[in-house]
């Protein structure tokens, strides 16, 4: 090929390699899966904000990135800074609310995010001091959801261990729902007999980096069907919510249901929780005596 004619051939390539990537975007887009794995909102510091170096009687700024990464929406948010010493460092002010930030989804992919800034005055070092490595933790609370759901099979006759294609497997895991609280395994649980019953067992677990205070169950549906479930050793007269313990951050969700078809069958069970989160991550303040300036 003559390389004037190279050229034009070359430049269509890439082209059609450009129109092919812009095409199969979209497509990326719409078969992931938001709700799975294990994503949490997620807190950075602005470039230069605060600064690597303070020096006194200087005024910067605290820029706190609070990015939204999981699959559900982030409401009731709070972003603190807390441990700076009134004696080198004056914040104007200490809290700053979200009230609320959108999930990872369909239409939009990356998540809402919001960035606090935080006015912060620095003080004097004391005399001959070259400098101050000051500690603080930015903490972040919100509340947000969890849905899980699972297409399961029930089968109230022992005798028949399958039957239209349907098996119980008595225990299933998984890998996350996409948020930190997660529902890592299942059991169910069949009783037969005269009265035959289901029951399930959801292990609710945290591997977030941070903290789940209060869980509650918002709805749990067999089917089309509200099915009754309590949390296991809950006393009191609320036992779809949960406090958790921060040692243990780990809670059990028992469903009972009676079953009134004996033949096998599939269908769906689905659970909405609700629950409060807080993080806090370290970071340090240097403030730097002038006359040290390099």
């Amino acid at each position: 090929m003559k390389p004037t004619k190279l050229v034009p051939f070359l430049l269509f390539l890439v082209f059609l390699v450009f129109l092919v990537s812009c095409n199969s975007s979209p497509e990326d887009v719409e078969l992931q899966d938001f709700k799975t794995g294990i994503f949490e909102v997620e807190l950075n510091l602005l470039d230069n904000a605060p600064p690597d170096k303070i020096y006194p009687n200087s005024n910067f700024k605290i820029v706190a990135d609070v990015h939204n990464m999981a699959g559900y929406d982030m409401h009731n948010g709070e972003v603190k800074v807390v441990g700076l010493t009134d004696e080198y460092f004056i914040i104007d002010q200490e809290q700053q609310s979200i009230i609320d930030l959108e999930g990872r989804g369909l239409t939009n992919p990356e998540g809402d995010r919001e960035f606090k800034e935080f006015s912060v005055s620095a003080g004097q070092l004391f005399l001959n001091a070259e400098q101050r490595n000051e500690p603080f933790f930015l903490k972040v609370s919100y509340d947000s959801t969890m849905e899980f759901s699972d297409t399961i099979c029930i089968n109230p006759n022992l005798y028949e261990v399958y039957q239209s294609g349907c098996k119980v497997e008595g225990h299933s895991s998984y890998a996350g729902q996409g948020a930190p609280l997660v529902a890592t395994n299942m059991e169910e649980i069949i009783s037969p007999g005269e009265n035959p019953s289901v029951e399930f067992r959801l292990f609710l677990k945290n591997q977030g980096v941070g903290k789940v205070d209060m869980v509650r169950l918002e709805g749990a549906r067999l089917g089309g069907k509200e099915i009754v479930c309590r949390f296991e050793d809950v006393e009191g007269v609320e036992i779809r919510e949960i406090k958790l313990d921060e040692k243990k951050q780990e809670a059990v969700l028992i469903c009972n249901e009676p079953l009134d078809r004996l033949s096998s069958y599939s269908t769906t069970f689905f659970t909405e929780f609700s629950y409060s989160y807080s993080f806090k991550e370290k970071r340090t303040l240097t403030l730097v005596n002038s006359a040290f300036r390099k």
